[in-house]
């Protein structure tokens, strides 16, 4: 899915594929996602291989499937719904959150996101995050 949203930014198939080779060499751990209108919310589209070694899930396990699923009992859903709501009213937002590996292991993460800016007028329909494990629990700062 994500290629074919890139594809209609980029003219050339290099163009997309080095956007997307950056997004695997990045340390970080990456995931894009769609807009997500409506109660289901967003897909995944894309994470890179440093998501993946945090969260312990392959990339064909998260890919299609909603962010909710790296969220668990210990998750501020009420957190969670005010940092959707800032980046879809601001364009970015960051929240400190209790995210889940496949293990089923907490962990606390910060979140950073917003628009994917490539430019185009698929800006309004992409999204970039990213996290960082943190050793401090959620609810302070961000």
């Amino acid at each position: 899915m994500l290629e074919a949203a890139l594809d209609c930014c980029f003219r050339n198939a290099s163009g997309r594929h080095d956007v997307l080779q950056f997004l695997d060499a990045v340390r970080i751990p990456v995931i894009v996602t769609d807009a997500g209108a409506g109660p289901s919310g967003p897909k995944i589209l894309h994470a890179n291989a440093e998501m993946c070694a945090l969260c312990g899930y392959p990339r064909a396990q998260l890919v299609g499937r909603s962010p909710r699923v790296l969220q668990g009992p210990a998750t501020d859903r009420a957190r969670a719904r005010a940092f959707r709501a800032a980046l879809e009213t601001h364009g970015r937002a960051s929240v400190r959150l209790i995210n889940y590996r496949a293990d089923g292991e907490a962990y606390p993460v910060l979140i950073r996101a917003g628009r994917l800016d490539l430019g185009t007028r698929l800006d309004d329909q992409l999204r970039i995050a990213f996290e960082t494990e943190v050793a401090d629990p959620p609810g302070r700062g961000a």
